[in-house]
């Protein structure tokens, strides 16, 4: 290959000069480089060696030469031939695939016209240039993971110890009733509360809602309260009762609630989930000249006194609607 120089010797033995300077000089002394381009210092001129003849553009050069228009005289260049900080016009001049940054070639990783700070971590260019790191996710050795003990449930890194949408396992959601704890679902109801699917706690024996019955609130009535029979047992029932006396003890209280349009509740039942003693249907007598007692009776019952009881006082029926 014929190459011809046409540069002046006083110039050419400046870039021997400066060429020895740029090949012997350490990548160390760049290394503020590959976090800032601007720090590469003065430009220096190519390596005599990677010169040829002039150009005015790429054309004017022999095959494997490219035409350095950054010179201050264009001189064909040899690709991929410049070191670090010498003067370039474009990129294949540069060795080692190096970046032709503001006319000088530059050691850095550059993501468009930003040296990166670094694949391995950077959050804006986490393994290739452009990767963007998410919320809630981290670059970690050039990939987009998430930290130790998160996992990634559909794009989003979260604790399945204690994500209330992802508990235990990605999309297992709690109920508004619900907590997610050491990853298991555990209820929020305290005693004498309910929940239905998609609602809150709720207490059972309110009079609003007898029972905590999903999709159809039992309200009790004017003057009646909510009971619950078998609390907390398999065969646990609620009703809204209101409780009738009568003086005449020869009724049974089928007969007394059914006086009324309502049905004998054969007890016993209880108030609330901590009630410390349950009713039913009770025969009063006379204890004492002060004092009244009585003791449980079914629904079909008619009270027989006895030497103990004396007479009865009156007759207390636990009485519900229909």
């Amino acid at each position: 290959m014929n190459v011809r120089f046409s540069l002046p010797f006083a110039f050419l033995s400046i870039l021997s000069i400066a060429s020895m300077h740029c090949s012997t000089a350490p990548q160390s002394t760049y290394k503020a480089a590959a976090q800032d381009p601007g720090k590469l210092g003065p430009k220096m001129p190519p390596a005599a060696e990677c010169l040829g003849n002039a150009c005015t553009r790429d054309t004017d050069c022999a095959n494997g030469f490219r035409c350095n228009t950054a010179l201050a005289e264009p001189t064909c260049e040899a690709i991929r031939c410049g070191e670090v900080a010498t003067i370039c016009s474009s990129d294949d001049l540069c060795k080692g695939g190096m970046r032709c940054h503001e006319e000088q070639c530059n050691p850095c990783t550059f993501c468009g016209d930003r040296c990166s700070v670094d694949f391995a971590t950077d959050t804006d260019h986490c393994g290739t240039c452009g990767t963007k790191v998410p919320a809630t996710f981290v670059c970690a050795a050039g990939k987009v993971v998430c930290t130790e003990g998160k996992t990634d449930c559909a794009g989003r890194c979260v604790d399945l110890q204690v994500d209330a949408q992802n508990c235990g396992a990605c999309g297992q959601v709690a109920e508004p009733s619900q907590a997610c704890r050491d990853g298991a679902l555990v209820s929020l109801c305290k005693p004498g509360e309910r929940a239905c699917p998609g609602a809150a706690c709720a207490p059972v024996f309110s009079d609003t809602n007898c029972g905590n019955v999903c999709g159809k609130a039992r309200v009790c009535a004017s003057g009646f309260s909510c009971w619950a029979q078998n609390y907390g047992k398999a065969k646990e029932t609620f009703a809204c009762q209101e409780t009738d006396s009568t003086n005449d003890v020869t009724k049974t209280c089928n007969a007394v609630c059914a006086a009324k349009g309502l049905r004998c509740a054969d007890g016993p039942w209880t108030d609330a989930p901590d009630a410390k003693y349950a009713e039913g249907n009770y025969v009063l007598y006379r204890k004492s000249a002060s004092a009244l007692d009585a003791y449980p009776i079914g629904c079909a019952s008619t009270p027989q006194p006895t030497a103990s009881t004396g007479p009865f006082d009156s007759l207390d029926c636990r009485c519900t609607p229909p």
